[in-house]
């Protein structure tokens, strides 16, 4: 090795430490969708030679989506990879950061026997979600979504803190 390497091979050394320290910077937090709901349902119209009724139930938790915006505006987005590990399964989303300044990721939390549905916006500091799912039940069954962990981006001591999840 002649003299001029060595500060081409420490550049990339101190290179290398620096991605590195950034990659265990970030922190991940779960986010949990409240396993049930009670919702009020109705029948809007009679039908002709039957009795209408609604039973009496909650709704549990069952699936969960991602969406660029608020998900009235219909930007649901699709895993970026999947794959499957022993007896689980794995999506994961790419959610940050956006090019638009007030554009934010949004989670839904569907709940099986309704249409009702909770939502909220994502920290804008979550840069990737992934989730865990348990195959052995059904896409609308309880327990299909076993985990949502989300990566939250550390900022730099220069940035102002960013909100976490709760």
């Amino acid at each position: 090795m002649t003299n001029k390497e060595i500060p081409a091979i420490r550049r990339i050394v101190t290179m290398l430490a620096v991605v590195v320290c950034t990659v265990c910077s970030a922190k991940a937090e779960d986010i949990v969708c409240p396993d049930t709901i009670n919702v009020e349902q109705k029948l809007i119209q009679q039908v002709d030679g039957w009795k209408g009724s609604v039973e009496d139930g909650i709704n549990r938790f069952s699936n969960i989506m991602f969406y660029d915006g608020p998900p009235e505006q219909k930007a649901s987005l699709v895993p970026d990879k999947q794959w499957r590990k022993g007896d689980k399964e794995y999506a994961t989303w790419s959610l940050g950061p956006s090019t638009e300044p007030n554009r934010e990721a949004w989670i839904s939390c569907f709940y099986a026997g309704t249409f009702a549905v909770l939502s909220r916006p994502l920290p804008r500091n979550v840069t990737v979600c992934t989730v865990t799912y348990d195959p052995r039940h059904g896409t609308l069954d309880p327990g299909y979504v076993e985990r949502i962990s989300c990566s939250l981006a550390v900022p730099s001591k220069t940035e102002a803190p960013k909100p976490t999840l709760h």
